[in-house]
């Protein structure tokens, strides 16, 4: 693929003036890269479409030069686990860290960020959401994500570091806005499960 010492690779950028990034194929196979690397295949166009809009929104022209910035604590403060902070401007609306606590799952009230804050619920009804950053993989930090894209909550960039993405560079925990549903319905296939959906048909928090 790319040729004797990178030929195929530096002929790929001479005619297309874009460098390639190689993926290799795992050692040993796995279906789980298999599921993931196809879903990205398949999604190529929607994906082309969505980073569109995001740059169109990071580079629009200003319409209010901000005065002030608005933080709500959602979950994680004078506590361990369930971090989660709105951060809100006169333009823009962005949620960093969006965790669970996973020592107190069988008290909703404290197992998760705060839905009921009225900030919060606002910005999630009216899909005022503009971006997502979470600041490490921990799930005290990024394990409610899920949620927001399986209720169709939250449909916009997530931001991170590489380390801390998924495999193929995909976002956080694989997640890719309604992807990540199929993609871990495709690792329990992979895995042998064959029952239905009940497991994810969780009613919202509020």
């Amino acid at each position: 693929m790319i040729g004797k010492n990178g030929e195929t690779l530096r002929l790929i950028t001479q005619k297309v003036h874009w460098a390639p990034r190689v993926v290799r194929t795992p050692p040993i196979q796995s279906q789980t890269i298999y599921s993931i690397r196809s879903i990205l295949q398949t999604e190529s166009k929607d994906r082309r479409k969505f980073l569109r809009q995001v740059g169109r929104n990071i580079y629009r022209k200003s319409e209010y030069k901000s005065r002030w910035i608005r933080i709500t604590g959602l979950g994680g403060f004078r506590e361990v686990g369930r971090s989660a902070l709105l951060v809100q401007t006169d333009e823009s609306y962005v949620l960093v860290d969006f965790g669970v606590n996973i020592a107190a799952l069988k008290d909703p009230t404290k197992a998760y960020p705060h839905f009921d804050a009225p900030e919060f619920r606002y910005v999630l009804d009216e899909g005022l959401l503009d971006a997502i950053i979470i600041t490490h993989a921990h799930l005290d930090h990024s394990g409610m994500l899920p949620y927001l894209f399986r209720y169709k909550l939250f449909d916009g960039p997530i931001y991170t570091t590489p380390p801390n993405q998924g495999p193929d560079d995909s976002p956080p925990a694989g997640l890719h806005r309604d992807t990540a549903h199929e993609r871990r319905r495709a690792s329990l296939q992979a895995e042998g499960y064959q029952g239905g959906n009940k497991a994810h048909d969780n009613p919202r928090l509020w």
